[in-house]
């Protein structure tokens, strides 16, 4: 009987947790958008691992990523395909993946039936029986009764319980550490020591050594981590979340909880350009189509008896944006000697 596999990962992040089942074939996991798997972390790569999957395995393959897959708390050889099997526990970035295997039955061909025994035709005759009772059951009930109760005055003598052997002394154990749960330890750390222990001979792979080193991981890999990719913190397209009011201190901008982060991003990124720029009619209609997401119609000499002057066409309604936001952006971006009017959607 043949079963047919589904293969689910159960997948733990930073911020959230998701199930996702294997489609047959090949699927990318990666950070960029449109992979078949994307896990959004500065810490996995653009393509950073592949899946092949048919009706009767699972396998992963490491494309060589910039910080590596760990399947069980080891890292993996890149470029090798792998088989995922129940509980395998794979590291990616912070990401913890649980595999799931689920076989399913193909439902058994029915048995041809049965041929009809033919029935025979003989009928049991039914004969009476009478329970005749003895003339001395009740003296050898009596007397069963009395010879019970006698029986359990005596003292019974119980046969000794066999002692139990000793239980042996635990030794230490030669496996692979295991990843504990998320929560307890960052991502990508255990309580047995899982990279300090391989630069020490064998005679010193105690379970005693794996726990004592592992305290030294648990501080020493994280800072390893976040020097080695610092450089994704500076970038304001991989860097966090919580890090970008920072990045945007270097420019004295503030936002307020109007802009979205992908907003947030893009002025950043251009503020260079913009900042250079700083006081044109293109840096305060680049400004502006940011915040709003369409460009808005700067009119220059409307009236030629206020050449300073000049309208701005917002493309929005009044009630859509705030009136007050709008003027500190327009003040910063334009001219110094100017005056402008503005002029809301209807």
């Amino acid at each position: 009987m043949s079963a047919k596999k589904t293969f689910i990962l159960h997948i733990k992040g930073p911020e959230s947790e998701q199930d996702f089942t294997a489609p047959p074939g090949t699927t990318m996991i990666g950070r960029e958008a449109g992979v078949g798997l994307q896990l959004a972390y500065p810490l996995v790569s653009r393509k950073h691992a592949q899946l092949e999957c048919s009706e009767s395995k699972l396998e992963i393959t490491d494309l060589g990523s910039a910080n590596g897959t760990l399947l069980n708390g080891k890292p993996m050889a890149p470029n090798t395909p792998t088989p995922l099997a129940q509980g395998d526990l794979l590291g990616i970035g912070p990401f913890e993946i649980t595999c799931e295997v689920i076989a399913e039955e193909e439902p058994a061909a029915p048995l041809p039936p049965e041929p009809e025994k033919p029935e025979l035709d003989i009928k049991a005759k039914e004969v009476p029986i009478k329970a005749e009772k003895p003339a001395n059951a009740a003296k050898s009930t009596r007397a069963g009764k009395e010879a019970a109760k006698a029986e359990a005055r005596q003292p019974v003598d119980k046969a000794p319980e066999p002692p139990q052997p000793p239980v042996p002394p635990s030794e230490p154990s030669d496996q692979e550490p295991s990843i504990l749960p998320r929560g307890q330890l960052p991502p990508g750390l255990g309580a047995r020591s899982l990279h300090y222990i391989q630069n020490l001979p064998g005679i010193y792979h105690t379970d005693f050594m794996f726990r004592f080193l592992a305290l030294f991981e648990a501080t020493e890999l994280p800072l390893e981590w976040t020097v080695d990719h610092f450089h994704l913190f500076l970038s304001p397209g991989t860097s966090p979340d919580t890090f970008l009011p920072w990045l945007a201190n270097w420019f004295e901008i503030m936002f307020d909880t109007t802009w979205s982060e992908a907003k947030r991003r893009v002025l950043l990124k251009e503020a260079g350009v913009i900042y250079a720029r700083r006081g044109t009619r293109w840096a305060l209609s680049r400004v502006l189509e940011i915040y709003l997401g369409q460009a808005p119609e700067i009119v220059e000499f409307q009236d030629a008896r206020d050449p300073y002057t000049f309208a701005i066409k917002l493309p929005v309604r009044l009630g859509q944006v705030s009136r007050e936001l709008l003027v500190q952006m327009i003040d910063a971006s334009k001219p110094a000697h100017t005056n402008y009017t503005l002029e809301f959607k209807t």
